[in-house]
């Protein structure tokens, strides 16, 4: 929602790809992250959580194609970010 904000969208039906993609890079560095009262430094999300966020993005991007919230399914095309497998 913070990142809707920024962009200054309120309709599902102005998203676009490119929406979709500075999202991700959004979600990768520090002025992405809300700051917990008290603490001056914030953490990085780890490259699997950022997977994780986009992966019910991508379905929730489906869903408002499917039920026709937007003209253009804005999940075309794109692919989830990669990420290495655990060691055991």
């Amino acid at each position: 929602m913070r990142f809707l904000d920024a962009q200054e969208i309120t309709d599902p039906r102005e998203l676009e790809t490119s929406h979709r993609r500075e999202w991700v890079v959004w979600l990768g560095k520090p002025d992405g992250m809300k700051r917990r009262a008290g603490h001056t430094s914030v953490p990085l999300r780890g490259k699997r959580t950022i997977q994780t966020y986009t992966r019910s993005a991508h379905a929730f991007g489906k869903w408002l194609y499917a039920e026709q919230y937007t003209d253009v399914d804005i999940t075309d095309h794109l692919t989830l970010p990669k990420v290495d497998k655990p060691l055991m």
